[in-house]
């Protein structure tokens, strides 16, 4: 933190405080299956 300028430091969407981490949730790697149904989907919601 004593490298990054202080508008960036104190920015809570690039450093979120303890109260905003608690409620964010972290994204994991689809497997190939989830990918494979999640493109299908989209697929499906774009045709109609």
């Amino acid at each position: 933190m004593p490298l990054i300028r202080p508008e960036i430091a104190s920015n809570a969407a690039v450093f979120p405080g303890r109260e905003q981490l608690a409620k964010l949730q972290q994204l994991r790697e689809l497997t190939r299956a989830e990918r494979r149904l999640l493109n299908r989907m989209w697929i499906e919601i774009k045709v109609r």
